[in-house]
């Protein structure tokens, strides 16, 4: 089985079956329901979602702001 990749069959039952969880709220869901969100309070949001011990979380997406006004900070928040 492919990190990242689920399929819809059984599971081998060996050990090394194994699935990664890619959080991805900070890049495809706060730019949706908080547009006005400041910078440092999506930077505490992902940091508080590092503390919950998620190893990946995806925290923004490098689009032109034109089309997705709510990515305007995406280098300051990967900075933070």
């Amino acid at each position: 089985m492919q990190s990242g990749v689920i399929s819809a069959g059984k599971a081998s039952g060996k050990k090394d079956d194994q699935v990664t969880i890619v959080e991805v709220s900070p890049r495809d869901g706060l730019p949706e329901v908080c547009r006005n969100l400041a910078t440092e309070d999506k930077i505490k949001f992902i940091n508080k979602l590092s503390d919950t011990g998620l190893k990946k979380i995806e925290c923004a997406s490098f689009t032109h702001p034109r089309l997705l006004p709510a990515g305007y900070d995406a280098e300051k928040l990967i900075e933070g």
